[in-house]
């Protein structure tokens, strides 16, 4: 990629959105819904959540899923996001490496009585053979009430300053199917 020399306005977008964004962020938003849910309106939600070390090629394959979700315009229950934790945030091993945050769910945004059976959904099982198995005592894989599945994306760790915490994010309007044809 080129960056913002390019001719080509899409690179010159994704670069933008890559340089204005947190450090070493890459985003893939395929549907935003801002609303109040119940718990009671969403039954047989389904999450996963999962921490590993960080892994290069894990990365690009959860990357890649990211973009396929885009590509094939999978239903907006369905919400996925990979991160990187540096060291200081959540150590997983005594040396510090830094790790990747797997968070996935499925909201049942229509209500009612929905059967979904995350344990051979393509979406989550892509996931799990990625990152492997979970650890059922730390680690989630399985049906819970939304308002806990939100919970699960949140890091209970101690700021350093106890000043205000702005965020800047910064997306293009590239559509999915363009990063997979940049693949």
């Amino acid at each position: 990629m080129q960056g913002i020399d390019s001719k080509d306005k899409v690179i010159q977008d994704l670069f933008y959105a890559l340089s204005g964004g947190s450090p070493g962020n890459l985003g893939v938003i395929t549907h935003v819904t801002l609303k109040v849910h119940k718990d009671e309106d969403h039954c047989k939600s389904y999450g996963f959540r999962k921490m590993i070390l960080y892994n290069r090629e894990k990365l690009k394959a959860l990357l890649k899923l990211l973009v396929d979700m885009g590509v094939q315009n999978v239903s907006a229950d369905y919400d996925v996001v990979v991160t990187m934790v540096s060291k200081r945030e959540q150590a997983l091993d005594p040396n510090g490496q830094p790790a990747i945050a797997v968070f996935a769910q499925w909201a049942n945004l229509k209500g009612g009585s929905q059967e979904f059976d995350g344990k051979t959904d393509i979406w989550f099982q892509r996931i799990r053979d990625i990152v492997g198995p979970i650890d059922p005592d730390t680690e989630t894989d399985g049906q819970h009430p939304l308002s806990e599945l939100s919970s699960h994306w949140l890091f209970p760790i101690d700021r350093e300053f106890e000043l205000p915490y702005l965020k800047r994010t910064t997306v293009t309007k590239a559509p999915a199917k363009y990063l997979k044809d940049k693949e």
